[in-house]
């Protein structure tokens, strides 16, 4: 019976193995860029269980689309955030990288990762600049209900900040009497 224990033992470990996820809710098309008049301001993107399972993991790198060109042409970048989550809004503030040098995807690795315990964060824009000197962040035109604003969440578009996810998948085989016999 020991020999058995073991050897079940050893196919579970065998399974486990980290994956690397790029999560997102926007749909890849940018049908706009929105700004704050002034600086400091917070555009944020939940990621849930329906992208973790509930498992934890780490934020490995963290990404948002600038939008081309607007307000003024020259880009200033900003600080994207890794927030824990309190009650469905962003809560303990985990992390910050700065993102910049022009449009389109600007990706920034988070040093160190970032833990995710409970399988629930938020990545967050924080405009650098007041209008016109700062940059614009990208949203697409569809919806999820993941994006927030200000003080409400935001029903007309899903912001385009996105983020590297590694976590853990267990994978178990299943496997009869007889396979594990044949083993020996």
């Amino acid at each position: 019976m020991r020999t058995v224990s073991l050897l079940i033992l050893a196919v579970l470990v065998a399974g486990v193995a980290a994956d690397t996820y790029e999560f997102y809710w926007d749909d890849g098309a940018c049908g706009g860029g929105w700004l704050w008049y002034t600086g400091g301001n917070y555009w944020s993107v939940q990621f849930d269980e329906e992208k973790t399972d509930d498992q934890p993991g780490t934020v490995t790198s963290v990404g948002a689309y600038v939008f081309p060109g607007w307000p003024d042409g020259a880009y200033q970048g900003a600080d994207l955030h890794i927030f824990s989550d309190s009650g469905g809004l962003p809560g303990d503030d985990l992390g910050c990288e700065y993102v910049g040098g022009g449009s389109g995807w600007q990706w920034a690795d988070t040093d160190p990762a970032i833990e995710i315990n409970d399988g629930v964060f938020w990545v967050a824009w924080e405009q650098i600049g007041y209008y016109p000197n700062c940059d614009a962040l990208g949203f697409d035109v569809g919806g999820t209900g993941h994006s927030y604003g200000g003080d409400d969440w935001i029903g007309w578009g899903d912001a385009m900040l996105r983020c590297y996810w590694e976590g853990v998948m267990i994978q178990v085989r299943e496997s009869s009497w007889g396979l594990i016999k044949t083993l020996w």
